[in-house]
């Protein structure tokens, strides 16, 4: 009784907190079958003295007389009383710190009605411990008296139910996050039929909320990697194929389009935590076979994807590059080439798009995942985009030169103008984290990246003896692009650059006449 006391202290001090301990551990010293569905004990009766098939999902399982699990439950039920009132706090922190006694043991199936009813009135507090207890109900430890049956098909309703239907039980903050969490656990106890229903359900309800709480997909998405980390081991973990392929699917497609229609519809105002929300798609994809990956053709082009699923599929792409997910080196530097040649396509095109941030972002993610690249093909790389420049229009001549410029950046390590420190130092010599950068920072940022071109790329190609190969090609674009009228910054750049670039074999005359044109 002392002990039962102290847990109704509405303050939640540490006197209370220790009372609670008390008070579970107390519960859990009577077997399971000390706990019994409220109807065997009690059944209600209509008025014509037969039992009542509607039963009150209120009320809880009654527990064995003169037992502690009883004191708990007497007082449970009186909380969740003053709870229906909800008069004020008191009842939300009485229950909170009576259910979470009840983790620690099996209860009877009745109680997951409680716990569903507990949920639609309760605050954030509430739901929070509410899902906390399921999930302990649904991945415990093994039941001798309760299989726990009834809280697998809650769990699998929720997962199912519409966004504010499930909005409404597990709330938008820790409950959210838990259930998300441990989603991945409670997969794999649904049967194979409803395993895509289910984690489809959650998804929406993940990507619904991208805007205001975006760790819920990053969540969702490292839940989803442990089930299939874990589905690898078919002896500690069971998963039938049918299901696991089933999820796998479902990443490469179904997932895949949500975070691309999230990705576009933001694409404008910026989307926190858009990077590390690719990056954790990244992680969830490594742990998907690559011949999988291909037979759903998830590393091939496809024009229905529009600009920004194709995008959002070369950065994810560079993910598994920089994670070595590719198992040869040329497998690798393929998909390197083939990215920067769509963006070469993009900017022959010359299409709207190619002015937005997320052409800068796709640039960044290349620049580092080629960064480790043998510098053969890095060679190689350089000079064809120099070649494609050729066939890009003035009026796109400055994103090309912010997709020149984030790679000679990059490969040089950041080196400054003119053997001064430039100003990109400020937001750090690592081009993969400009990605997380306001739209209007990142524009800057390449603004400075380009400014310091001529200095970065002369560097990089006297390193590499490319000085000729690469003033050869400047000097080719910058006749076409001043043919067609291209704005004086953007011919002073490529002048500079070509002074830069300069090596024993330009001639004399060619050199002087860039450096009078660049100083008028």
């Amino acid at each position: 009784e002392s002990v039962f006391e102290a847990t109704r202290c509405y303050e939640w001090n540490k006197y209370s907190q220790i009372a609670s301990v008390l008070l579970g551990f107390m519960s859990s010293l009577g077997t399971s079958s000390n706990l019994k569905p409220a109807q065997e004990t009690d059944e209600a009766k209509t008025t014509d003295g037969s039992k009542n098939e509607v039963q009150d999902k209120s009320r809880l399982p009654v527990a064995r007389q003169g037992t502690a699990l009883e004191t708990v439950m007497f007082a449970l039920q009186e909380h969740f009383q003053d709870l229906h009132s909800l008069s004020d706090m008191e009842a939300n922190l009485g229950i909170t710190k009576l259910l979470g006694c009840l983790e620690v043991l099996s209860l009877p199936g009745i109680f997951a009605d409680f716990l569903r009813m507990a949920m639609y009135k309760g605050d954030e507090s509430i739901k929070t411990v509410c899902v906390r207890l399921i999930v302990s109900q649904v991945r415990g430890r093994p039941r001798a008296v309760f299989d726990g049956r009834e809280y697998v098909n809650l769990t699998l309703e929720m997962s199912k139910m519409p966004v504010a239907e499930l909005r409404s039980l597990i709330g938008e903050q820790d409950g959210a996050k838990l259930f998300v969490e441990h989603f991945g656990d409670m997969l794999g106890k649904f049967v194979s039929q409803s395993v895509e229903d289910a984690a489809e359900g959650v998804f929406r309800y993940c990507i619904n909320h991208i805007r205001q709480n975006s760790s819920l997909m990053k969540t969702f998405l490292g839940t989803m990697k442990g089930l299939l980390h874990r589905a690898k081991d078919s002896k500690s973990f069971r998963f039938s194929p049918k299901a696991l392929l089933s999820i796998q699917m479902f990443l490469l497609r179904r997932v895949f389009a949500g975070i691309r229609d999230a990705t576009s519809i933001t694409a404008k105002g910026g989307q926190p935590d858009q990077r590390a929300i690719i990056e954790a798609y990244g992680d969830c994809l490594m742990e998907i076979p690559m011949s999988l990956m291909s037979e759903a053709d998830f590393l091939t082009v496809k024009e229905l994807d529009g600009f920004f699923g194709e995008s959002l599929r070369i950065r994810v792409v560079m993910v598994l590059v920089q994670k070595g997910y590719f198992e040869s080196s040329p497998k690798s530097f393929n998909e390197i080439a083939s990215s920067i040649a769509w963006i070469c396509r993009q900017l022959v095109a010359c299409n709207d798009e190619i002015f937005s941030c997320t052409i800068l972002q796709v640039s960044c993610a290349i620049a580092k995942a080629s960064e480790n690249e043998a510098e053969a093909k890095k060679k190689e790389l350089l000079i064809s985009l120099l070649d494609n420049l050729l066939m890009v229009s003035s009026i796109a001549s400055f994103v090309g030169l912010e997709i020149i410029a984030s790679l000679a950046f990059q490969w040089g390590h950041g080196y400054g103008s003119n053997g001064d420190l430039s100003l990109l130092y400020g937001v750090g010599t690592s081009i993969e984290k400009w990605q997380d950068l306001p739209p209007q920072a990142l524009k800057e940022t390449f603004r400075l990246a380009v400014h310091d071109l001529p200095f970065n790329l002369a560097r990089y190609a006297r390193r590499q003896k490319l000085s000729g190969v690469v003033f050869n090609r400047l000097w080719r674009v910058y006749v076409k692009w001043r043919e067609q009228g291209a704005e004086e910054e953007i011919l002073a750049l490529l002048r500079r650059a070509l002074v830069c670039c300069r090596d024993d074999a330009t001639a004399i005359e060619d050199l002087v006449t860039l450096a009078i044109t660049s100083c008028v």
